[in-house]
């Protein structure tokens, strides 16, 4: 590493150590500023906080003159081993501008002065980066174009460039010059083309370009390990899923099919190839193949089991089957010991088996206790009727307080939640609207 690459390296640090340093001393000078108005204890506090403000001032200015003084020795070992002498022109400048707390200037002066090589092309990499991160995406822009002009980087290093361009561009919004950018790297079949493809899949994502999306993730599905591929076949089978859900909005139903079986292809236990297959036989009249599309949904992921419960209950009213339904539901609340069964399966409990009925669900709430428990429980006991009985009908009007109360505790939790992120709502999301990850959001089990 020669001298202006070890200098460039140290002047960044420094700009970004001397930034936090200024951002830092003014939020305390504001939070004082702020406290002293409120009295004389306020002012109190206020003093200490300036006090505090002072002591971190100092620690980062004996942190700049370390920096500065090992810079200084790196750099005199250099030039003897080297026999070099002198600096660039516009270093010392740099410097005094990062010392005087004016880090943007200090950065457009580190990029004039160090050169573009083998050596300080890590520096200008991380200066662009970090004005993006930073949001000033047109010096990030500038720094990168400039490295692209330059003849005397290699194959690889013009295309990392590029790569970072295209994510500036993806950054700013310009999604056309981000899109040729990251063509030309997939289509180079080189070093940056699967992170290329990676960022080609988001952007077709986000723009609801599936057909697109589809080729990008294709791509990226290949030559990759078996784990990763697995990871990939989510995404690719969600793509397909999204063709047949706008096609099925716009009711075209056969071109709903032959995604569908693709999205099958990919993910046999996809619970939504389920639904949407589902809700084709259900449009088409075909309720028993739909109930049987439906019934796999618990199998193939338990959480989602209560995706399955609407539909179920419709096409075995259609076809007049309610006591397979309830038999049905039965199976499934010993199998998976879900409580939402129970919200299915109360209201339609006959009353030659109330009693039955009641005490099953006792011996569940034992084992599973559950808000949803307690509901259908209260339900069951709601039904009974003995207006001769003065102390049974005050318990009665204890029970519909109860479970009035219950009832306003499960219309307060969050119906779905991500397992990943954390994010809550009231519908669900086969793409989490705020880690934008897919199949995370789950119905929530809080109940």
């Amino acid at each position: 590493m020669d001298t202006v690459g070890l200098y460039g390296r140290l002047s960044v640090w420094l700009t970004l150590w001397l930034a936090t340093a200024s951002e830092a001393k003014e939020a305390v000078e504001q939070s004082s500023a702020a406290i002293a108005q409120s009295g004389p204890v306020a002012r109190a506090v206020s003093d200490t906080v300036f006090l505090k403000g002072r002591s971190m001032e100092i620690l980062y200015l004996l942190a700049a003159l370390v920096a500065l003084a090992l810079a200084w020795y790196l750099g005199r070992r250099s030039c003897k081993d080297h026999q070099q002498s002198g600096l660039p022109a516009n270093y010392a400048a740099g410097i005094n501008l990062a010392i005087d707390q004016q880090p943007d200037e200090a950065l457009e002066t580190f990029i004039s002065s160090v050169g573009v090589n083998a050596d300080t092309l890590e520096t200008h990499f991380a200066i662009g980066q970090l004005m993006r991160q930073r949001g000033e995406v047109e010096r990030a822009i500038k720094v990168h174009q400039n490295l692209l002009s330059r003849t005397v980087l290699t194959q690889q290093q013009l295309q990392q460039a590029q790569l970072e361009l295209a994510k500036d561009f993806l950054k700013a919004g310009l999604l056309d010059r981000a899109e040729r950018l990251l063509l030309e790297l997939v289509e180079s079949d080189g070093h940056f083309s699967y992170e290329a493809a990676r960022h080609l899949m988001e952007l077709y994502q986000d723009e609801h370009e599936w057909e697109k999306a589809i080729r990008a993730a294709s791509y990226c599905r290949q030559g990759l390990f078996p784990a990763s591929r697995d990871r990939l076949s989510v995404e690719l089978c969600q793509f397909y899923c999204e063709q047949a859900f706008e096609a099925m909005g716009r009711q075209d139903w056969d071109k709903a099919v032959i995604p569908l079986k693709q999205a099958k292809k990919i993910r046999r236990n996809s619970v939504r190839v389920s639904l949407l297959t589902g809700k084709l036989s259900e449009k088409g009249g075909r309720y028993a193949e739909a109930i049987e599309h439906y019934a796999r949904i618990p199998d193939q992921d338990r959480a989602m089991l209560p995706e399955a419960l609407d539909s179920l209950a419709r096409c075995y009213e259609q076809l007049d089957r309610q006591a397979d339904f309830v038999e049905l539901l039965g199976d499934w609340l010993i199998r998976f010991r879900d409580p939402r069964v129970l919200s299915y399966l109360a209201p339609r409990a006959s009353a030659d088996f109330q009693v039955d009925f009641k005490e099953m669900i006792a011996d569940f709430l034992e084992q599973c206790p559950s808000a949803m428990g307690i509901r259908a429980l209260l339900d069951i006991d709601a039904k009974t009727d003995d207006t001769d009985n003065d102390t049974y009908r005050r318990l009665q009007e204890q029970l519909k307080m109860i479970k009035s109360a219950v009832d306003k505790l499960i219309e307060e939790t969050p119906g779905y939640h991500c397992d990943k992120c954390g994010f809550t709502g009231e519908q669900l999301h086969w793409l989490c609207p705020q880690c934008r990850s897919w199949e995370t959001v789950k119905p929530t089990q809080a109940f």
